[in-house]
């Protein structure tokens, strides 16, 4: 069985109070079923990428989104990463 990691990390820069660090680990069938909802998502936002840093600061794609709106895009977003991950992990130091 192949598996596959996508891992992020945020807040490593100078003068950061926080680090954070994000993973999901799956398969390539489930990556692939992951991609195509994604696709679709993004398409019904409207636009072609999701950075949260946009989304929860209302910036580029989301400038004008009111914040109850944002929030739910980011409810969404993780829920479709979180059905098709194996395994999905925050940590926080």
């Amino acid at each position: 069985m192949t598996l596959t990691a996508y891992i992020d990390e945020s807040g490593t820069h100078d003068g950061s109070p926080v680090t954070v660090i994000a993973g999901y680990l799956s398969i390539p069938e489930r990556w692939a079923a992951f991609e195509m909802e994604w696709a679709g998502f993004l398409e019904d936002l409207q636009t072609d990428h999701l950075h949260a840093i946009d989304l929860f600061h209302g910036k580029g794609s989301f400038k004008g989104v009111p914040l109850s709106r944002r929030l739910d895009i980011g409810d969404q977003a993780t829920m479709i990463a979180r059905k098709h991950a194996i395994v999905g992990q925050k940590c926080l130091p």
